[in-house]
């Protein structure tokens, strides 16, 4: 199985999940997601997420060959405990390594190349050591979205389902039996380590000049050859680093966003936007917000919008400001992705630059901003300055999750002060004494 996602003639995206061989839809999961998630006024990449939590869920019911259609609704026998301990077990894997454990056959109709590139290679190897368990909060996600689909299938064998010897008091104590045992699997403990040894920090000051160093265009170690590539994503990069957007923010940009006269740029949020011809259109997920540009940002979008952008035919069918070489089409969230994959290939990187990406860069800024304006603004003004730059709500705990490393060094710095000043403190009242 796998999820696509269809353009509607007024923009709207809506995915779907289908099965490989045929790309005929599984009725029931989109049934569900149709007619129970879709009406929330979610976001396209909200229910691709819920699609995926049921692709996961049928993968793993294929592997201990149940078939929950037949279970559910023809036989109103929903999961026992076993049943709901396998699954919560296995809901912690990644989809690859559950499908890996089971009796499915991996997509293999795509044939690896003969000979591979060295970013190829980094890749691969990439792929090789990662780890077959995912984080703690994806995996409660799944396993939420899998609980809610599975109650609802119940719901539908309670209501409407075939004639059973049991009553419907009954069938509705095991329905709630499965949510309670399902519901033990979801971890409510925050801040912990995942184990996965992902840090969620940004750059190092050495880190963050030698990145850009590095993606300079007229840089020798520069990844990428094309004159188009290298300026694009260059800009791309300073934009994400400077004004604190988020990789999709930057993908949404418009040319008429940005006023360059006054130094003033717009982000705004455009779901399922009928402009814009990507399937998997890039979403902003914070509040629209007015930014400041600075001279170097504007010289840099300026010259990249007139000297390269619109060398393309393709830039005259849309409005959007990073495109695509040689066809002129929006820059995908892929292909930003693609972006990001080759500069951590390079060789001799640090271990920060081995993780960089537009989200480690916005953590870059805030903890940046907040080492750096702290004491010159003050805590409450600091706050609303982050806030605002960054299209969060007001009372936000996003600042101390972001900015957690600048927080966490100078809580640090004040303690080993602390400690010195009683130290001495003390010394001095023992030489008195003494």
């Amino acid at each position: 199985m796998r999820v696509k996602v269809f353009q509607q003639i007024d923009g709207e995206r809506v995915p779907a999940l289908i099965r490989k061989k045929n790309c005929i839809p599984v009725f029931y999961p989109n049934v569900y997601v149709s007619t129970v998630v879709r009406p929330q006024n979610l976001q396209s990449a909200t229910l691709q997420v819920n699609l995926y939590a049921l692709m996961h869920l049928y993968a793993w019911a294929r592997n201990h060959q149940i078939d929950l259609e037949e279970r559910f609704l023809a036989k109103a026998k929903f999961l026992d405990y076993q049943e709901t301990g396998l699954l919560r077990a296995e809901v912690k894997l990644r989809h690859k390594a559950l499908v890996e454990l089971g009796i499915e056959i991996p997509d293999s109709t795509k044939k690896p190349r003969r000979v591979q590139s060295q970013k190829q290679k980094c890749r691969l190897a990439k792929k090789k050591s990662q780890p077959q368990y995912r984080s703690p909060k994806s995996s409660n996600t799944t396993l939420s979205y899998i609980i809610e689909y599975l109650d609802w299938l119940a719901g539908m064998a309670i209501g409407g389902g075939p004639d059973t010897s049991r009553s419907t008091e009954a069938l509705e104590k095991n329905r709630s039996d499965m949510n309670k045992w399902l519901k033990i699997g979801i971890c409510t403990a925050k801040n912990r380590n995942s184990g996965t040894g992902e840090i969620r920090e940004g750059l190092s000051r050495k880190d963050d000049e030698r990145f850009f160093k590095l993606i300079d265009p007229k840089s020798k170690d520069n990844p990428f050859s094309h004159a188009h590539a290298k300026y694009r994503n260059y800009v791309f990069m300073k934009v994400c680093r400077i004004l604190a957007l988020r990789k999709s923010e930057a993908l949404g940009l418009c040319v008429d966003d940005i006023n360059f006269s006054k130094g003033e740029i717009q982000i705004y949020r455009r779901p399922d936007n009928p402009d814009d011809p990507r399937t998997n259109e890039p979403n902003a997920k914070t509040s629209d917000r007015e930014l400041l540009l600075g001279d170097e940002l504007r010289h840099l979008l300026k010259k990249y919008i007139d000297e390269f952008r619109n060398e393309y035919e393709g830039c005259k069918n849309h409005n959007f400001v990073f495109v695509a070489e040689g066809t002129g089409e929006p820059l995908s969230k892929s292909a930003a992705n693609q972006i990001f994959e080759t500069i951590r290939c390079v060789p001799n990187l640090s271990d920060g630059l081995r993780r960089v990406s537009a989200h480690v860069l916005r953590f870059t800024w805030c903890e940046r901003f907040y080492e750096d304006k702290l004491d010159e603004l003050g805590e409450s003004a600091l706050l609303s300055a982050m806030i605002q730059q960054c299209g969060w709500v007001k009372n936000t705990k996003m600042v101390e999750k972001y900015a957690n490393k600048a927080i966490t060094k100078r809580s640090n710095r004040a303690l080993l002060n602390y400690q010195d000043e009683t130290l001495g403190t003390k010394g001095d009242t023992n030489v008195q004494q003494n």
